[in-house]
């Protein structure tokens, strides 16, 4: 009986082809985004509950096999009006099995307190691309990266990096890219 529970669970929680705590968190990433008119997130909606949010837009990757969502590229669904913000990166945490997140070209200067990257590397275990290129974040962006391990590909091109650029060794020995 514990298993059959567990695989309609399992059913339920993708039923719609993608991971209910994800189609939830993509929600919530429209709402802290902005992008009220924009054509990458405007067709995100509550009202496709029933619809496969893999598919909402092609701002999104996710695995074939398990619906789960392994790549976000977010970066030109910003509202272009919104300067300086802060991002909240606990918005990511509902996407365990993530593989690529960009966010390049965002209009961030950093992150909220207790809320930066630093949050993330304890559970996405699996981030392999990182793009944060075209934003303005310092040189303390690189310390909030240290749990990263299974980073690949880490993009800072055109950042503000002032202070400390040291790179924690668990994160650098494994990227094969690091445009600076």
């Amino acid at each position: 009986m514990v298993v059959g529970l567990v695989l309609i669970n399992h059913c339920c929680s993708s039923c719609y082809g993608c991971w209910e705590e994800e189609r939830i968190a993509l929600l919530h990433l429209k709402a802290f985004f902005s992008y009220p008119d924009g054509p990458s997130l405007f067709n995100w909606s509550e009202k496709q509950r029933e619809a496969d949010c893999c598919k909402w837009t092609d701002i999104l990757e996710c695995d074939t096999t398990t619906k789960r969502v392994i790549g976000l590229s977010l970066g030109s669904s910003m509202d272009r009006s919104m300067r300086n913000r802060y991002l909240n990166a606990s918005l990511f945490l509902p996407f365990k099995e993530l593989k690529s997140l960009t966010l390049a070209d965002s209009n961030f200067v950093g992150c909220f307190q207790n809320q930066g990257f630093q949050v993330l590397s304890p559970r996405l275990r699996n981030l392999e691309v990182l793009d944060l290129s075209f934003i303005k974040f310092n040189g303390s962006i690189l310390l909030s990266l240290s749990g990263f391990s299974s980073l690949k590909s880490f993009y800072l091109t055109a950042n503000m990096l002032t202070g400390s650029t040291r790179i924690n060794g668990k994160v650098s020995c494994g990227l094969k890219k690091l445009p600076l």
